[in-house]
């Protein structure tokens, strides 16, 4: 009976830690610097690492985090035993859980709201290996433009900048997915005996309030908004 013990928490153990040693190891490469194997297996870590397991560690300089997120919605639906539909007002979908996830980090909430906040950043991702690559690229041709061809240049920045350009659409496009997701699920929530037609989102940005300027009762916050477009209903049972 021990042997068959010890055979039984080995095979539940070792796929555990394996498990754990892949989570760990994918962690540590989302989070370091850009390096020749962040560049490679990026696709891969984002697939691996978002929309649950997002990590920012823009809390410090040089690039702290400057922008608040808030994700509104607008519902057209028709009320139950009624053929006209009607347009909802736009709804704070993000606000309640944020502050719920704060209160309680040990929380469901601290999970979930990890759905929607990791869609917006992901919707509106600027790829800093895409940036560098492109910037380096830009440099190379003009200074050693006179050196190629016309036909060469233009297939340097056309193949190589065309790819990554459509690869990190791609990535934002998955990002506006996952919160609309996200919203599906709510607005079912919101209107159970209802048929839901479709759900229109917009994201508020605003800008954080300066260290400096934290006591200033005066200072105006910067603010804009941007709405996507409409999308037809879908039957959500969960938003991940």
């Amino acid at each position: 009976m021990g042997k068959n013990k010890k055979i039984y928490l080995g095979l539940v153990a070792y796929p555990l830690v394996c498990m754990a040693l892949i989570h760990i190891v994918m962690t540590v490469f989302y989070i370091i610097p850009l390096n020749p194997i962040t560049a490679k297996y990026n696709p891969l870590i984002k697939a691996y690492m978002d929309p649950l397991f997002t990590q920012t560690w823009q809390l410090f300089a040089p690039s702290p985090i400057s922008h608040n997120y808030t994700l509104l919605m607008k519902v057209d639906y028709k009320p139950e035993n009624q053929q006209e539909s009607i347009r909802s007002e736009w709804i704070d979908i993000s606000t309640s859980l944020i502050e719920a996830s704060q209160k309680n980090i040990i929380s469901p909430y601290n999970k979930l709201v990890r759905v929607p906040m990791s869609g917006i950043h992901q919707s509106f991702h600027q790829d800093d290996i895409f940036l560098k690559i492109k910037n380096k690229k830009e440099k190379e041709d003009h200074t050693y433009g006179e050196q190629l061809s016309d036909k060469d240049q233009t297939h340097t920045n056309t193949t190589n900048l065309s790819e990554m350009d459509e690869s990190l659409n791609s990535y934002r496009e998955q990002g506006v997915q996952y919160i609309y997701r996200y919203s599906f699920a709510i607005a079912k929530q919101l209107f159970p005996a209802d048929e839901i037609e479709s759900v229109q989102l917009r994201v508020i940005v605003t800008d954080t309030v300066p260290f400096s300027e934290r006591r200033n009762s005066e200072y105006n916050v910067h603010q804009e908004y941007f709405d996507f477009p409409k999308q037809t209903y879908q039957s959500i049972s969960a938003p991940f």
